[in-house]
């Protein structure tokens, strides 16, 4: 038991050791970074730059409300959407012009079968009307013959009359 709380302390020691070799060795390496660049471009010139990235930070951070994080948002979720849309675009559109073409070609074979049964109903109504023209025309001739008979009968019962009867 003591053999494992000793190898989890010596354990926890060697992390923490480690830990702090890494953070020294990054603190030297930076000390010994900011040295050089101090030396070669002057105290003045590294505080301006310090300072102005110090600005800039804080401008970002009192600008960075949640106002603002909503409206970033709401700019992705645009953004995002618009590419979504313009990606399912083609598809639907493919879709409805399909539809279209369905609903088109149905209407235009109905009335392809409507203007067939239209045509077929005048076909016959002129075959009938036909018949009944020449039937029409045929009685005006018998009609056009009678009469002319009956306009000689008539001239022959005059001339008749004035001869047989009218002489008494």
């Amino acid at each position: 038991m003591q053999d494992g709380s000793t190898l989890k302390d010596a354990m926890r020691v060697s992390m923490a050791t480690g830990l702090l070799s890494v953070t020294s060795r990054a603190s030297m390496t930076v000390l010994v970074i900011g040295g050089v660049v101090w030396r070669s471009v002057g105290w003045r010139l590294l505080c301006g730059s310090l300072s102005l990235y110090g600005l800039l930070f804080l401008y970002e951070r009192f600008w960075w409300t949640d106002a603002s994080r909503e409206r970033a948002l709401k700019a992705q979720l645009v953004e995002f959407s618009a590419r979504r849309l313009r990606a399912v675009a083609p598809a639907c559109s493919a879709a409805c012009s399909q539809q279209v073409f369905k609903q088109l070609s149905g209407s235009f074979s109905r009335l392809t079968q409507r203007v067939d049964l239209s045509e077929a109903e005048l076909e016959g109504n002129i075959r009938t009307l036909s018949f009944r023209t020449q039937r029409l025309e045929n009685i005006q001739r018998k009609s056009k013959a009678f009469r002319n008979k009956a306009t000689e009968l008539e001239t022959q019962l005059e001339v008749f009359s004035a001869q047989y009867l009218q002489g008494n």
